[in-house]
């Protein structure tokens, strides 16, 4: 499955914030010490479909992530899916 990867509007504005898991992925992994190869070599073991422009385009929030990356980071981190959102990913601007 093709993932969306960086892109820029009419103005050249390159587009962010397609995910909301990349900036926890970024803090999960650095907790753990790990690079962003490392963490690629850890997810292809588990048989997850990822290279490292692909994570790299993930914690930079320039492409979403599918239910099934979610659930292989989940396993990596050995944190529940839930853990990866922030408290607030859910709203909007923080008013809901």
């Amino acid at each position: 499955i093709p993932l969306m990867r960086c892109v820029m509007n009419d103005s050249n504005i390159i587009i962010r914030n397609l995910n909301a898991v990349g900036q926890n992925i970024v803090k999960f992994r650095e907790q753990m010490g790990w690079t962003r190869e490392d963490l690629v070599v850890k997810l292809q073991l588990l048989r997850c479909n990822i290279t490292h422009q692909i994570l790299a385009d993930i914690e930079k929030q320039c492409c979403v992530v599918t239910d099934v990356q979610i659930a292989f980071f989940s396993e990596v981190f050995r944190i529940p899916i839930e853990g990866l959102f922030s408290p607030k990913s859910g709203s909007r601007n923080g008013t809901e």
